[in-house]
């Protein structure tokens, strides 16, 4: 058993009190890779014609995420719920990623037209009952999504409580009640 002294303070960490605390069998040693680059990519495989929704896709994670799947795969469409902030509709919120320094790789695969057509946005917002989805939209969601990422959450340390309560956990239980709900969701 280790001394609870070896673990108290970690940048004193002897190797012999590490050992202790790293389970005893061994990881197979890492794939050479060009090993790696000969297998199939499953990301691309399972992502070829499906339908998307991403919450939360004007912060940082939303935009890397969406950026990857348009530049990597063959998507049908990616529904993003977006508010609507300071006076700025979903729409345009959805050109202003388009436009952003990120999607310059994604530019070159896709002109603004095809974007546009495969990249909607959906008006919402993860604070509000049932999501600020009008009855239309969620019926177009239910009916429509196969896969879903929830990255909508505020990270801002001087949020309010109340708020960031409602966002970041209310808001993930009304998604996964919205999911449940979906038909074709895989």
């Amino acid at each position: 058993m280790t001394n609870t002294a070896e673990v108290s303070n970690n940048s004193q960490m002897t190797p012999d009190a590490l050992k202790k605390w790293l389970p005893p069998e061994r990881l197979p040693p890492p794939k050479p890779i060009e090993e790696i680059n000969k297998m199939p990519n499953r990301i691309i495989e399972t992502m070829k014609g499906q339908v998307i929704l991403i919450t939360g896709a004007t912060g940082f994670l939303g935009k890397v995420l969406l950026e990857k799947i348009l530049r990597i795969c063959d998507i049908d469409t990616v529904y993003l719920l977006i508010r609507n902030k300071k006076g700025k509709e979903p729409r345009q919120r959805v050109e202003e990623i388009y436009n952003s320094p990120l999607f310059f790789k994604v530019k070159e695969k896709m002109d603004s037209a095809t974007f546009s057509r495969k990249v909607i946005g959906i008006a919402g917002d993860v604070a509000e009952p049932n999501l600020g989805l009008s009855e239309e939209s969620r019926k177009l969601l239910v009916d429509r999504v196969n896969i879903v990422y929830h990255a909508a959450a505020t990270i801002r340390f001087d949020e309010p409580l109340k708020r960031a309560v409602l966002l970041n956990t209310r808001g993930t239980k009304l998604m996964l009640e919205l999911a449940k709900q979906m038909k074709k969701l895989e």
